[in-house]
């Protein structure tokens, strides 16, 4: 699609640049997070349960790597860099490590309510009949909070109005 010259991404584009950036996340958190804690674990000299830690520092690698590479003067991650495209503000400008944060934490925001509602629907499962059919609410919210993206004519997903960015093509 193309607005004032600028031209937008379809959601095919975006996906496999989020897919390339996963791929190196996965390799970077297990060189990085899970072969050591894994070895420590293994010697017996770990302190603490390796997967818990894991888990962790593996969000906050992802969080700050989409967070800094966004807000960079590149505007974009490795995968977006590689498929020609980048995060900007509304002008097609830089946007702020601010705004990165706030993009990126609202892209949790679907995950966040799916680990909640399987928290919920794995203590109601035992008392409530048909609690599992709960956790139909997050899917739908996950799939809903994309869906903006094709309805906008600047095809934002909800993190980017939240964040009042735009996914631009610049190749």
């Amino acid at each position: 699609m193309e607005r004032a010259g600028r031209h937008y991404p379809e959601f095919s584009r975006r996906l496999a640049a989020l897919l390339i950036d996963l791929i190196i996340l996965e390799v970077a958190v297990s060189i990085i997070v899970f072969v050591p804690g894994a070895v420590l674990f293994f010697l017996g000299r770990s302190k603490v349960p390796v997967m818990p830690l894991t888990s962790a520092l593996s969000y906050l690698l992802f969080f700050l790597y989409f967070t800094l590479m966004e807000s960079s003067y590149k505007q974009a991650t490795i995968g977006k860099l590689f498929l020609g495209i980048a995060v900007a503000d509304a002008k097609g400008g830089k946007i702020s490590f601010n705004k990165a944060i706030l993009r990126n934490v609202g892209k949790y925001i679907p995950l966040f309510v799916l680990v909640a509602f399987a928290w919920v629907t794995g203590y109601l499962g035992e008392t409530l009949e048909g609690a599992e059919l709960l956790i139909l609410i997050p899917i739908l919210l996950g799939v809903l909070w994309y869906v903006p993206m094709w309805f906008n004519p600047w095809k934002q997903t909800t993190h980017d109005m939240m964040a009042g960015s735009i996914v631009i093509s610049y190749s």
